[in-house]
């Protein structure tokens, strides 16, 4: 058995991470709160705007060209974004959406298509730098500052990759927020365009619109528009995800450090006892040895 001393420096040690987790928990829940109120309010406009692109390429009369409508019969090499968290502390959403990404690409690999990675993330660059991927280009910082002008930036090495560089496809992979419990890792297609991508919105049809001036001057700018609003989307769900499973893990952690600590008391109680108890024994033999 562990003596006193040490036994009260675990005591204090558990008692210094107690109050770093439950400072962090603290601050992730302040966080949480705008982020997933953020999250939640932007999703309504996402969906609607993507459904009114896709309502006026579907019901358009006129023939409109765009490379984005390009159709891709076979794929053979794609991209896959993946966004991740830049630091840890945060549960099991960068492990989760690893795995998930890997299977992606070990499906696509399955079907004799070729899989390069953009990582947006550090979490994501660590990893996916070990694997035996193709990693095109990295960033870090994404979540630190969300804002839509950012997203729009991003959406211009995107499109480079469909448009520039060959690719048949860029996908994105990230984390999309459900609740403080609940973070799922998801896939979605973000080039070419797809039509379907938000089997969730719900507006009411009302027909055929009026589109002035003509959709094919104009389509271009419409889906890169679209695409910026989805890039948004997937990052505000990322950093909602981040916050709401470090405020969760770092809330298991206060509690296991709690439930720790009154252990490692009882304990501390316990060998004190004892010492006390052969203190005892050592005067009484002593007195009765005089």
């Amino acid at each position: 058995m562990a003596n006193k001393s040490d036994i009260k420096r675990r005591i204090l040690s558990v008692e210094g991470t107690k109050k770093i987790t439950n400072a962090m928990k603290l601050v992730a829940a302040s966080k949480f709160a705008k982020a997933a109120q953020a999250v939640t309010a932007a999703r309504p406009f996402s969906s609607s705007f993507s459904y009114m692109v896709e309502e006026l390429i579907s019901n358009n009369t006129e023939d409109i060209e765009s490379p984005y409508l390009k159709v891709v019969p076979q794929e053979k090499k794609v991209a896959l974004v993946v966004v991740s968290t830049d630091k840890g502390l945060c549960g099991s959403i960068n492990t989760n959406l690893f795995k998930f990404s890997k299977a992606f690409i070990n499906e696509k690999k399955q079907l004799g298509v070729e899989v390069d990675v953009v990582t947006w993330g550090k979490k994501a660059s660590s990893f996916f730098t070990k694997q035996q991927v193709k990693v095109l280009s990295s960033k870090d910082g994404l979540l630190n500052k969300i804002d839509y002008s950012k997203a729009s930036s991003y959406t211009t090495e995107l499109s480079s990759l469909f448009l520039e560089q060959g690719y048949d496809g860029v996908y994105v992979s990230f984390t999309e927020f459900k609740s403080a419990l609940t973070q799922t890792p998801k896939v979605i297609k973000l080039l070419p365009f797809s039509f379907g991508s938000n089997e969730e919105t719900q507006v009411t049809r009302i027909g055929k619109y009026l589109v002035e001036p003509p959709l094919s001057s104009m389509i271009d700018t419409l889906i890169l528009k679209k695409l910026a609003i989805e890039v948004f989307q997937v990052l505000l769900d990322s950093y909602a995800s981040e916050q709401g499973s470090k405020m969760t893990s770092m809330d298991n952690a206060t509690n296991n450090a709690t439930e720790l600590q009154k252990k490692l008391v009882l304990q501390y109680n316990r060998a004190r006892q004892g010492a006390i108890t052969t203190e005892l024994i050592e005067i009484v033999a002593g007195s009765q040895a005089l």
